[in-house]
Formats: structure tokens, C-alpha cells, sequence
């Protein structure tokens, strides 16, 4: 697991500085309260646009948050709808080792505290030799970001990863368990590997579900057809 740990590192500090830039960028003055009252009223229409799935947008909106689940080889979110089966070869990391890895103090801090708090791995399963998946969820109400955009999101996720050396491909859209989500393909070469990571968003109510494929041997496709 400690492999893992370090496969992933980097991502959870990049997204300890969106939660920063966040609040930095996202704080509105009283006066502009209907702007932004507008502003979330038009994403939400853009976000109905392109979830494929059956469900309304109103039932989302409402939708309470609440962690996914792990049986077997299963996990599977009752909130967002995700559900991954992770090869048989493949582990899944510990709520302790999630904790760690965010910055937590084990015994102190819970997963469920963590994500309420802001951003958090709700699960994590790697293979130990560079392949990698995370789903998880950030709470744009705690970051002073409910008005963020998916594309925002992956925007500003691709240019924390960039400054640390990445190169970013054109954002496009990918289906994840029958959902659409926003995707940023990211790659980094260095001492001769290259590894490439995904990674996808969409909005639920004041929720930004994530995920994050990362892979140095095989394909991002491979990865996505395990969900």
C-alpha cells in the first residue's frame, strides 16, 4: 500500500490547492449574491445537459451525500451512482491509509470528517505497479465554490498539475457506470516511464464528484472499462 501512497501523493496535494485557490477566487461580495444566484442556476443547466443518466436534475440537486460502499471486489456510491470492480490482483487502500495520505491524523481524523471538511478519497485501489483508481468527492459548499462548473474544476485541476510539470491534453467528456463526466488527460514523463493520468468531474448538488485514472503501463480506456 505504500506504493500506492506514493503513486498518488502529488494528486492529493494538487487538490489541497484547489481547495485553497477556491477560496481565494470564489468569495463574492453581498452585492453580487444574485449574480451568483444566476450563475448556479445556468450551470445547472448545463450540468442536466450532459449526465446521461435517467435520473432528474432536481433529484440530484436534492440528493443527500452520503459515502459509497465496498463489498468484495465491488464499491459502488448510492450518491453519485459510480460503481468500480477492481480486478482480483488489484487492492484497496484502508480508510487509515486515505487518511494519511490527506494529511489526517489516524485515530483523530475520520474519511467522513475529511471530505465534509472539504476534499476526500472515498476510495482508492491500486494494482502496486502503476495503476491506480480514485473516486472521490469535494464539498464546493465548504470550499466557497458551489457556484464551480465541472469545467471549471478540470481547468483548474490541469493547471495545478501543469506547474508541476504535466502536459494536458484538450478536455472532452467520458462516460463513468452510465454518467458523463468531464475528463482532463494529463501525461509526465520522467527517468524514462511515462505516466498518464485522467482526470473527471461532475457536479451533484454542492458536491463535485472525481475521479482520477492513473496508469504508466496500460491505457486510460482499460482503467474506464472498469466502471
Amino acid at each position: 500500500m505504500k506504493k500506492l501512497l506514493a503513486i498518488v501523493l502529488c494528486l492529493g496535494l494538487m487538490l489541497s490547492l484547489v481547495a485553497c485557490d477556491n477560496d481565494e477566487k470564489t468569495a463574492a461580495p453581498k452585492d453580487d449574491v444574485q449574480t451568483s444566484q444566476n450563475d448556479d442556476s445556468a450551470e445547472s443547466k448545463v450540468e442536466s445537459s450532459v449526465v446521461s443518466n435517467v435520473e432528474s436534475s432536481v433529484e440530484e440537486e436534492t440528493a443527500k451525500f452520503s459515502r459509497g460502499k465496498i463489498v468484495g471486489n465491488v464499491y459502488s456510491s448510492d450518491y453519485s451512482g459510480i460503481k468500480f470492480t477492481k480486478p482480483i490482483s488489484w487492492d484497496y487502500a484502508s480508510d487509515d491509509d486515505i487518511v494519511e495520505l490527506l494529511g489526517g491524523v489516524i485515530g483523530q481524523d475520520t474519511l467522513d470528517e475529511l471530505i465534509a471538511a472539504g476534499s476526500g478519497y472515498d476510495m482508492m485501489a491500486a494494482d502496486g505497479v502503476g495503476n491506480s483508481v480514485i473516486v472521490g468527492y469535494e464539498n464546493l459548499a465548504a470550499s466557497n465554490a458551489k457556484s464551480m462548473s465541472e469545467q471549471e474544476y478540470i481547468e483548474l485541476v490541469a493547471s495545478s498539475l501543469t506547474s508541476m510539470g504535466y502536459t494536458a491534453k484538450n478536455s472532452t467528456s467520458a462516460i463513468l457506470s452510465g454518467y458523463t463526466y468531464m475528463k482532463q488527460e494529463l501525461t509526465l514523463s520522467a527517468n524514462g516511464v511515462t505516466v498518464t493520468q485522467a482526470i473527471y468531474a461532475r457536479k451533484i448538488g454542492d458536491y463535485m464528484s472525481f475521479a482520477i485514472l492513473s496508469t504508466s503501463e496500460s491505457s486510460v480506456a482499460a482503467l474506464e472499462a472498469m466502471f
